[in-house]
């Protein structure tokens, strides 16, 4: 058989043979069998085109492997990125529920009705965390108090697009918080005598009760959800001299001895939504100065400015303020309230606190963190009580010593009964002689406010708190009515149902002007609640 011809570039290659080469026999037999042997080119003679037959299928072969490997390596390539872009939106996902978990445990922190300074207030580790599914994953929140400091942890899970794991991603923050006693506020709540029944012919009265020609003067800023009448047509009077007044019904200016403002004295402002009448004359909308008695600096006019009334949180306070669940850290003397008969709300003390007795006594609640959350201590010597924080007493309290009793601090007494202050006496921040310097009290350094829940009792049928030929230098509230009667004078806010104004008055008892708060204690109802302050988060993790 002769050699293929693809062989002939090979042959075509050998120039020159030597006598002894292997080749010149092979040459020798190839002529034997008929084969052509090619010769060397020469320049005389360019060689013939060489025969590639049987290239093509080793050829068709490699391409195809490239092929195979270009079309693998790009399959594999396409699957590994959205391998990897599924995996990375899905830790994406997860970071996004970790850090909605932290906000969770911000969000109960800052919840009014959660001690911030109780480890109980949150879960304390993923085991027992707080869980909540939400599209596209499950969120988890907890944290750990130390001292004043909390450790937060929120935690994302969301399932793997392979179905096979689940992407874990976890943020941390400290949190600091500090014990608050009073706070700053910017609302006006507190900045008026408020009345807040609607519905009656009179939700609010002014005028002497005994009609004896001295009439009881409101010189204190009103603010009346209902109707508002000064005097009776009995000849009951009274004057309101300071504004604004407002009224969100009518006013109606019963006697002829009644005003409010006077030609020569107006009040500041006047906004009366409903108008004004004046004894059995027309009613006018927008009130009219002179043929209504009401005198302002500024036109009268129908809009009121609007007021939230506060609301007391009473379950707040009774689970985190200084006594039923919260009782003395510290405490010395005789003399202290019995905080509470049970672990319940229910007005179920029976004995009235007497505040004022003959003996000293002190308490001190004191936090886990060592901040104190209320205190209150009272000196029969001198007659002093010291206050801070806020308070809570399951039952009634009284002050009958007589005597002119001081208070220095700011805090807030809360009472699941009444209130009585009788027998002359007076508690006032300040004092000047034998009384209260009401002109020269400042309520945003010295406040004393008492928040009252019950009616009746010691004090009359639908009574809150009963302030009889006495005076007081705070802030009152009562979920029915303060009664100041007789010769009784106030300055501060007051809040209730009514505030009856005159009610038994026999010499002139009076509401005195007193400053705008700014400041105010813990737990005056309106105010920010908490007794802590819960820091912006801080030293982020993950």
């Amino acid at each position: 058989m002769c050699p293929d011809p693809g062989l002939a570039e090979e042959w075509g290659k050998v120039t020159a043979v030597k006598p002894n080469s292997p080749l010149v026999g092979l040459r020798a037999s190839l002529r034997r069998l008929g084969c052509a042997v090619l010769r060397r080119p020469t320049a005389s003679r360019p060689p013939r085109l060489l025969n590639e037959r049987g290239l093509a299928l080793p050829m068709a072969l490699g391409i195809s492997v490239v092929l195979m490997i270009s079309v693998t390596a790009a399959i594999d390539y396409t699957v590994s990125t959205s391998r990897s872009s599924g995996l990375s939106t899905n830790r994406i996902s997860a970071y996004a529920l970790a850090e909605a978990g932290l906000n969770n445990a911000l969000a109960v922190l800052n919840n009014p009705a959660t001690d911030p300074l109780q480890q109980a207030s949150l879960p304390s580790s993923e085991a027992s965390a707080g869980s909540q599914t939400i599209t596209g994953g499950t969120v988890k929140w907890w944290g750990v108090l130390t001292g004043h400091t909390w450790k937060l942890s929120g935690l994302g899970l969301v399932q793997n697009h392979t179905a096979v794991s689940i992407v874990r991603r976890s943020v941390g923050a400290y949190v600091d918080i500090s014990t608050n006693l009073t706070e700053t506020f910017n609302t006006h709540t507190w900045d008026y005598i408020m009345s807040t029944a609607t519905g009656n012919t009179c939700d609010q009265t002014i005028a002497d009760g005994n009609n004896t020609g001295n009439p009881v003067t409101v010189a204190a800023r009103l603010y009346v959800f209902g109707n508002l009448c000064v005097g009776t047509s009995q000849g009951g009077e009274g004057v309101v001299s300071v504004g604004p007044v407002i009224v969100k019904g009518k006013v109606a200016v019963n006697s002829s001895n009644s005003y409010v403002g006077t030609s020569g004295s107006p009040v500041s402002e006047l906004h009366v939504a409903v108008g004004c009448k004046y004894a059995s004359g027309t009613q006018h909308s927008p009130c009219q100065n002179t043929t209504d008695h009401v005198f302002s600096t500024m036109a009268p006019d129908t809009t009121t400015p609007a007021v939230t009334a506060p609301v007391p949180q009473w379950d707040t306070w009774y689970a985190n303020a200084l006594g039923p669940m919260h009782p003395c850290s510290t405490s010395s003397g005789t003399g202290l309230p019995t905080w509470d008969t049970n672990t319940t709300r229910d007005n179920s003390v029976p004995a009235v606190w007497n505040m004022t007795p003959n003996t000293s006594y002190s308490c001190t609640y004191t936090d886990a963190g060592g901040s104190v959350v209320g205190s209150l201590a009272w000196d029969a010597t001198n007659k002093q009580f010291t206050i801070n924080g806020t308070m809570f007493v399951d039952g009634s309290a009284s002050i009958t010593n007589g005597a002119l009793n001081k208070y220095q601090g700011q805090g807030t007494l809360y009472l699941s009964g009444t209130l009585l202050i009788n027998n002359g006496s007076k508690l006032c921040a300040l004092t000047s002689g034998s009384t209260c310097d009401f002109a020269g009290w400042n309520p945003n350094t010295e406040m004393f406010a008492i928040i009252v829940n019950g009616t009746g009792g010691q004090d009359p049928a639908g009574v809150s708190v009963w302030i009889y030929n006495s005076a007081f230098e705070g802030a009152l509230y009562g979920t029915g009515k303060i009664r100041p009667e007789g010769t009784s004078a106030i300055s501060g806010p007051m809040v209730a149902s009514e505030v009856e104004l005159g009610y038994n008055v026999s010499t002139g008892g009076q509401s005195i002007s007193f400053p705008a708060l700014t400041t105010a204690p813990i737990g005056l109802p309106g105010i920010p609640n908490a007794h802590a302050t819960v820091s912006p988060p801080r030293s982020f993790s993950g």
